[in-house]
Order: structure tokens, then sequence, then C-alpha cells
């Protein structure tokens, strides 16, 4: 769950709806970006699934008594954390092994310096997935799948953009993670710099540079969860009670 915090109440996205918006984004990228356009499909599917292990966990918000909020993705438990994972990526695989591909890469690079037990499973079964689903298309360069790994991970990162940030937030005071713009992200500006996102009005996100093929408009469904119902109902009944609110975005030049 992605969880962004007002006076009264918890904006709460869940991770697969995330991936949606992700998807959407990802489907306006220029094709030469894609390097072998035949594999567009897959890259756009990969994209829009990278957060499908999510969807059994988000169906039961957690609390931290600690901090007094939602559980967001960021602290969530390990070992369910890593179980889903394995789940999601199998359910991908049987859809399409190369965005199965892509995601595994993705959940990876979360954890490329864990010396931990259980991590250390999660990273050995899914580098034997990736060598397996690699000795399928040895046609693929290691070059053109980097490449495709980095659009997604720059997709999840203008999503996640969206996600944390209150619409139409000045640049000094959006999330921290992204004021200096994408890390990553320069393989797809013409000047070679990080990519950067501004909010210009509650609904338009301003792009530069812009790698897409024209201005679009896109949606996130959200949840806003009020303190006083979380008090009185806990956090799970109040999630599932609270309206879906579908929040439009126009990315723009």
């Amino acid at each position: 769950m992605i969880i962004r915090e007002s006076e009264n109440s918890f904006i709460m996205v869940a991770q697969h709806d995330h991936a949606s918006l992700s998807g959407q984004i990802a489907a306006h990228f220029k094709k030469e970006f894609f390097i072998e356009e035949v594999f567009f499909d897959d890259v756009v599917l990969a994209v829009q699934e990278h957060d499908r292990s999510w969807i059994g966990l988000d169906d039961t918000p957690l609390w931290n008594d600690r901090r007094l909020e939602p559980i967001s993705f960021m602290d969530y438990p390990k070992i369910p954390k890593l179980t889903f994972y394995s789940a999601g990526l199998d359910e991908t695989e049987i859809m399409n092994p190369y965005a199965a591909l892509l995601c595994s890469l993705h959940y990876t690079s979360f954890y490329a310096h864990s010396q931990d037990k259980e991590i250390t499973q999660f990273l050995n079964n899914e580098r034997e997935r990736q060598s397996r689903i690699m000795a399928t298309v040895p046609h693929i360069s290691e070059k053109t799948i980097s490449y495709h790994f980095r659009l997604l991970q720059l997709c999840d990162d203008l999503s996640l953009y969206v996600c944390l940030n209150e619409p139409g937030v000045s640049k000094e005071e959006e999330h921290k993670w992204y004021r200096k713009g994408f890390k990553n992200s320069e393989i797809f500006s013409v000047n070679h710099e990080f990519i950067k996102a501004e909010w210009k009005s509650k609904q338009h996100v301003s792009i530069h540079d812009f790698p897409f093929e024209q201005d679009f408009q896109a949606q996130i469904a959200i949840k806003h969860i009020l303190k006083s119902e979380r008090d009185k109902e806990g956090v799970e009944q109040a999630y599932h009670q609270a309206e879906l609110n579908i929040q439009p975005i126009w990315f723009i030049r």
C-alpha cells in the first residue's frame, strides 16, 4: 500500500492500482525508446503487472502501532512480502515470461547487497527464474533487457511521484525522492539528464525532457480513509468501506 497523510485522513493507493498507472504511462512512451518495438506489448504488460505480488497483501491493510499509521510498502514485514513476491512472479510468468523476467529484475534490485538468509534464498530462486527465461529468448541482448528494465523503473517512479505527492504541490514541498529528478532516467532524455516532473495544477504534471509521443491523460484509483473512521472501525474495515475515487492526471510538456 502507498500511503500519504493529510490532517484528517490517510490517502491510500493499492500497489496494483499504482502499477496500472505505470502501465498507462509506459503505453505512451515514444516507440524509439523500446529499441526493439516487437517487445512493446511485453514491456507494457511488465510495467502494468509489476506489483501483481501486492494484490493479496493490500487486501488486508495493516496498522503500525508505533507510528500510528497504516503500514506502507516501505515498511511491510519481510517474510509475507517475499512469499507474495514469489507467488506474483509465478503468476506473471504464466501470463508472459519476458514480462516476468523484467518484474523479477525489478524485485531483486531492492536487495542487491543484502546478507539476510531469507532474502538470499529469494534472490537465488529469482536468479534461477531469470536464467531460465533468458535461455528461452537468446536473441535478446542483455543491453536490451537492461534498457527495458530501466523503462519499467522510470514508469514506476513516475507513478509513485503522483501517488506520494499532494496534487498541485510546489516543487520545494514535493516528496524528497524526486526533487532532483528520476535516477537512471537519463537514457530517455535528449539532453542525457535526469527526467524531472513538476505539478502545474491539481491535475497536470509537467515532464522534462518529455519522453512521450504526445500529452496524454491517465488515471489512478485512490481511497481517502478518514482518521475518525479508522479509530472507530479499525484500518481494515475503514479501508474496505471507503469509496474508491478515480483521480485523472494529465502528463504534459
